[in-house]
């Protein structure tokens, strides 16, 4: 993390007092790709966050771009032009990534723009939406994959929420 004091704003009633910014220095967006598409929830249990200001979670260190479209492409080149569904990443300055939560901590690891969610549905080449990693055996397959290929392990989430893996680095 980082602190900056730009300096005073006089303008705020608080002309006494510095601005401090505490951020994760140099997350940046996840870029367009062909490979996948960033997951755009609809309906009535939208937070208002991003009904408001679209979704603002998908900021990622830059170290891990090409993993993660190296992935993305292998899934898109291995399963007949499916694109992988990225979901939560993290938010531009990093911290707790809290749109339906007071201050909880539901995504621990997407705080410093290193952890990443892909949805177990995918895109098809015609548009339509399926759920695609529900096979065991195509699991394994990704799993495998970005373990030999990435930095990433792939981390399906616990029985509670089987719609998602979670990507995250591992040092090896």
């Amino acid at each position: 993390m980082c602190c900056n004091c730009p300096g005073y704003i006089p303008t705020c009633g608080y002309a006494d007092y510095p601005l401090i910014e505490i951020k994760v220095p140099g997350l940046v967006p996840l870029p367009e790709s062909e490979y996948y598409v960033i997951y755009d929830p609809k309906g009535p249990n939208v937070p208002e966050l991003v009904k408001v200001h679209g979704r603002v979670d998908h900021y990622i260190k830059p170290e891990y771009v090409d993993d993660i479209e190296k992935i993305a492409r292998w899934v898109y080149e291995t399963f007949d032009g499916r694109k992988l569904m990225i979901n939560d990443v993290s938010l531009p300055w990093g911290g707790l990534l809290d749109f339906k939560n007071p201050w909880q901590e539901p995504h621990c690891g997407h705080r410093e723009g290193e952890h990443v969610d892909i949805r177990f549905w995918v895109k098809k080449r015609d548009g339509t939406v399926e759920r695609f990693f529900g096979d065991p055996k195509k699991r394994k397959r990704l799993r495998r994959f970005a373990y030999r290929h990435t930095v990433f392990v792939v981390e399906e989430h616990p029985k509670n929420r089987p719609n998602h893996f979670h990507l995250r680095p591992e040092r090896r």
